[in-house]
Parts: structure tokens; sequence; C-alpha cells
């Protein structure tokens, strides 16, 4: 990945330089300055390779840029390094799913919650793909999986509202979309829904 903007750290970082550019590189990070972040984390790349931390964080990068495949490239390669992080596969889900490979996207999603059984989003998106392959009575599990975590996520009642929906079971997808309205602003389509069924 070109490099977007200069910083001082160069390509041969002593270990405290590497922690505190890292450091550096997350603060800019978290305040949305991803281009300088990011030539930060390639500074440290250049000196240390194996930094899984810092391929994983460049994966996000590319991911916010909407540059899915390289997002993928950063975000196997660190699974390579660390492979127990449930972070990375569940960050290599999304991008794979953004690319449109289901399947693979639901194996990190597999993957997350195996390293990580209580990780909600991994649920949810989990669930998302299922419902895409078509796959609605496991949709359903993962959605239910992932509101006992999270019993007031309105977009998770309305994803299990569409799958209740669509398998036929009209009186529980009335109630997963009534409790997404009751918990407040929300998309005028759920209404259509609930008015539908």
């Amino acid at each position: 990945m070109k490099k977007s903007h200069s910083t001082p750290h160069g390509g041969n970082l002593r270990d405290a330089q590497v922690q505190a550019a890292f450091q550096q590189a997350i603060a800019l990070h978290q305040q949305g300055l991803i281009e300088q972040a990011a030539a930060i984390y390639e500074d440290i790349l250049r000196s240390r390779p194996m930094h899984f931390d810092a391929l994983h964080c460049l994966g996000v990068v590319a991911s916010q840029r909407g540059e899915h495949q390289q997002a993928v490239e950063c975000f196997s390669k660190a699974i390579k390094l660390h492979s127990k992080n449930p972070f990375f596969h569940f960050n290599l889900g999304v991008s794979l799913e953004e690319l449109g490979q289901l399947e693979a996207a639901l194996s990190s999603y597999e993957k997350t919650l195996k390293l990580d059984i209580n990780h909600a989003d991994a649920h949810l998106n989990r669930g998302n793909a299922l419902r895409q392959l078509g796959r609605l009575e496991d949709a359903l599990k993962s959605y239910e999986r992932a509101l006992m975590k999270r019993p007031s996520d309105r977009a998770l009642l309305v994803n299990r509202g569409h799958v209740q929906r669509d398998l036929g079971r009209w009186d529980a997808a009335r109630e997963s979309y009534r409790r997404a309205i009751d918990l407040g602003a929300i998309h005028e389509s759920v209404f259509f829904n609930y008015a539908h069924v």
C-alpha cells in the first residue's frame, strides 16, 4: 500500500519506539485521521513485518477506505501470525462479506465465535450471512443468541422479524417488529413490515 503521509519514525524502529509509534497511530485512528494512522502502521511494518496488530489495523484502514480485498489480505496475514484473536477473524468476515464471499465470511464468523462465544456482532453477522444463503432456521438461531447478549438491539430485532416472516411465523415476526418499534426511532420500512405481518 502506498504511503500517503510522511512520519518521523523512519524504517528502523527499536522496540520501545515501535510501541510508542503504534500507540500514536491508534490515537490518530480513533480520532478519524486514518491516513496519518495508516502511514505509521506502514512504517512499523517496514521495521517489524510480523507486527500482527499493525497488520490488523492497516486492514481496518483498508476496510474504511472500501478497499476490501486489501483488507482481506491484511487480516489474513495477521491471522497467520496470531490466530487466537477473535477480532481478526471477525473483521476478516466483514470484509469477505463485503466482497460477496458469504461462505468464507460465515467461516470467519464461526471461528470468531469459537474464540469468543459471547461476541454478539459475530452472532448478528453470522445470522445475516446465513439468511443470505437461505439457511433461515440457522440464521434465526444466530439472531436469538445475539439477542441474549443485546436484548434491546433494534437491528437484531428487525432482522429476527424478517427471518420469522420469511418462515411464515407471523405472530413471532409481529412481536419482533413491535419490540423494535417500541424501542424508538427506526426506519419506516419496519412499520411497513409490521403492518404487513
